[in-house]
């Protein structure tokens, strides 16, 4: 029983922490609206589903290499770092006008949650 408890707080730990996917899929609600979070996280779903594929038909061996290792942790750490340096930088100039207002399609939500979701670092290396 207490083994049962270690991967049920393992499994909370790994999904609990707020990630850029999750980030955006909150801003995303917030300015667009439920439907619009909710094809992000289609979009996003769909990235893991075609990351479990990848797995399942052996990809994962190419990515267990020092060399892709390396590479995905190098880019991960260059785009994290240049997303959170220009969001500290823009802080203050975000202003919501409630005249202008642009129109988003559910397709563009539903491509930007798959695009954000298949080239986040840590999507890759976790999948």
């Amino acid at each position: 029983m207490s083994s049962l408890f270690t991967y049920f707080f393992l499994g909370v730990s790994l999904a609990a922490p707020i990630g850029p996917v999750k980030a955006t899929l909150l801003n995303k609600g917030i300015k667009d609206g439920f439907f619009h979070a909710w094809f992000f996280g289609l979009g996003a779903i769909a990235t893991d589903i075609l990351y479990m594929l990848m797995v399942y038909f052996g990809v994962a061996q190419f990515i267990d290499s020092p060399f892709m290792k390396t590479f995905l942790w190098s880019f991960g750490f260059f785009v994290l770092m240049y997303t959170g340096i220009e969001n500290l930088l823009t802080l203050h100039t975000i202003s919501m006008d409630a005249k202008y207002r642009k129109t988003v399609r559910l397709r563009q939500s539903f491509l930007s949650g798959l695009l954000m979701a298949f080239l986040n670092p840590l999507t890759i290396l976790f999948g």
